[in-house]
């Protein structure tokens, strides 16, 4: 045996594991919401001049902060901000990112379409509760 040797236990788990998130048809979901996801913040990004670049393939998204559009000048204190207005409405978030500006959106495979525009919702009254107050 060896550190990297097989188990049989771990090995079926997989297994099955895998065979669930295809009966689910979780790959499909997270592709679907993502795509969902991606659309609504573009959206916002049009209507709040503090959102930068959004990138992300399925559920895994970046949601970048900056000054301005115009500058792209790193806003890591608006992501601190949109994290902790977010918690305080129930929506868990955390900032990311080597300039610490970008907030990760990375829900679980289940989530449905309504529940990630309840996530959505929450983070656009956010940006727009601290842009009213700046």
């Amino acid at each position: 045996t060896s550190t990297f040797g097989s188990n049989a236990i771990p090995l079926a788990a997989a297994s099955v594991t895998i065979d669930i998130m295809l009966e689910e048809k979780l790959p499909e979901n997270a592709a679907q919401v993502g795509e969902f996801a991606m659309k609504r913040l573009n959206e916002m990004k049009e209507e709040h001049e503090r959102i930068g670049h959004i990138q992300g393939k399925g559920l895994l998204i970046g949601l970048e902060f900056v000054e301005d559009q115009r500058s792209h000048k790193p806003a890591k204190q608006m992501a601190l901000e949109v994290c902790r207005k977010c918690f305080e409405k129930g929506l868990l978030m955390f900032n990311t990112g080597w300039q610490g500006n970008f907030v990760k959106i990375n829900p679980p495979l289940v989530i449905t379409k309504e529940q990630m525009e309840k996530g959505l919702n929450i983070i656009e009254e956010a940006i727009v509760e601290i842009e009213r107050s700046s």
